[in-house]
């Protein structure tokens, strides 16, 4: 685990040029919450019907989709969800005017749905994993692709944000039964917003970054977790079904079976159940060992500072169209404490990145490797300005919850302090 690296403090900025794209004609919005309470739903799949074009709602259930063209169908999918497809008459109307204003917002609901699978447990989940395994070089591609992809970082102390970055990338993914160490991740636009409080800054490395975050994609990088020498090491159960974009899924939940020499997880892998491939991901690592979990995480630190981890949480999803699977969604949080002997009292801190992959390539493209994060890179400062509206443009973004955006004021007043 101590190969992924995310750098809280020194960022470093590598040249990259813009690249050219279609003009925006069509922004779709919308806020997706569940038809019986009202809640509003995050990582809701919204993805545009025939394309490869798709981006997920927010903490808040929002999102945002900027097209060349007004789309047909629009998709809304989730865990435990009936699928929404909204055709192209409704989405018509939020470009209309009412009362002098646009019609902007769409309001979604999605209908809960409960699943049930005659002979789930006629199979173990030992060989329903072992069957989802087998099955990688038909479900995955097994030649090179190119994707777009929107990336962000944000640093939270004591629940405030102290810095966001966020980026649009363009990602290399080799076969699937090729090594993850040849994957490349390059920066086509971005910027950075970091406190200027010098209490607010940290000089701590942890996991992450740009290609490390793509390296933790499981199903292809398997040493990690989906081995059989690994999977000895955990308890499988099958846990109650669930739907996922109206499909039927196999949900194994793990947990560690015994101890080993770096930290083992806990979580639930979801298998659809009629072409067994793997379609999402979520575990933690074990904390019951704090100091064997510190050591994982923590990659280095100033002398005379304490750290302990808290927590670490990482979830993917895959999304198929028909014929393959693909990586669709990939986050991470790393919750730790930091403290200098001569203090006597913590800080908590969380880290958190997310990569949304909003297009599929029709050719792959390997990239200039002078151009690509190295294993160590995060985002950089830019002198960008956060409060300019058009920034994104042409590209499709994970909007930011209503509380990043309120960080986002806060911490550009640093800069006139």
């Amino acid at each position: 685990m101590k190969r992924f690296y995310f750098l809280l403090a020194l960022l470093l900025l590598l040249p990259c040029s813009l690249v050219a794209q279609d003009s925006v004609l069509v922004t779709l919005r919308g806020i997706v919450t569940d038809h019986d309470n009202g809640r509003r739903l995050p990582d809701v799949q919204v993805h545009v019907s025939g394309t490869n074009i798709a981006t997920m709602t927010n903490a808040d259930g929002r999102f945002s989709l900027r097209l060349a063209q007004m789309p047909e169908q629009l998709l809304f999918s989730s865990i435990g969800y009936a699928t929404v497809v909204v055709g192209r008459d409704q989405l018509e109307k939020t470009q209309q005017v009412k009362e002098g204003k646009p019609v902007e917002e769409l309001q979604i609901s999605l209908q809960p749905r409960f699943t049930f699978l005659n002979d789930v447990f006629v199979y173990s989940p030992e060989n329903i994993l072992n069957a989802a395994i087998e099955r990688i070089p038909q479900n995955f591609p097994t030649t090179p692709q190119s994707y777009e992809a929107f990336y962000r970082e944000t640093i939270q102390k004591r629940g405030k944000y102290v810095s966001v970055s966020e980026a649009v990338m363009e990602l290399y993914k080799t076969s699937y039964e090729d090594s993850p160490q040849r994957d490349m991740a390059v920066m086509v636009k971005g910027r950075s917003l970091i406190s200027q409080r010098a209490k607010d800054t940290i000089s701590v490395h942890v996991m992450g970054g740009p290609l490390e975050s793509l390296m933790l994609d499981l199903v292809k990088d398997r040493e990690l977790f989906l081995n059989p020498e690994m999977l000895l090491r955990y308890q499988l159960e099958i846990e109650t079904p669930q739907t996922i974009d109206n499909r039927p899924q196999y949900v194994i939940s793990f947990r560690p079976a015994t101890t080993y020499i770096d930290p083992l997880f806990s979580g639930k892998i979801f298998i659809d159940y009629a072409n067994l491939t793997f379609t999402r991901i979520e575990y933690n690592m074990d904390m019951s060992d704090v100091a064997k979990a510190s050591s994982a995480i923590l990659a280095k630190k100033p002398f005379g500072m304490r750290f302990k981890a808290r927590g670490l949480h990482i979830v993917m999803n895959y999304h198929n169209d028909g014929r393959l699977s693909y990586l669709r969604y990939l986050g991470v949080t790393y919750m730790f404490d930091c403290d200098w002997k001569k203090r006597g009292f913590a800080t908590h801190y969380e880290a958190n990145s997310e990569m949304l992959i909003t297009d599929i390539k029709p050719v792959a493209v390997r990239p200039n490797r002078h151009d690509a994060f190295r294993h160590h890179d995060t985002l950089a400062r830019q002198l960008n300005d956060f409060d300019d509206p058009d920034f994104w443009k042409d590209y499709n973004i994970l909007l930011p919850t209503e509380s990043l955006e309120n960080a986002f004021r806060r911490i550009k007043k640093t800069y006139n302090q």
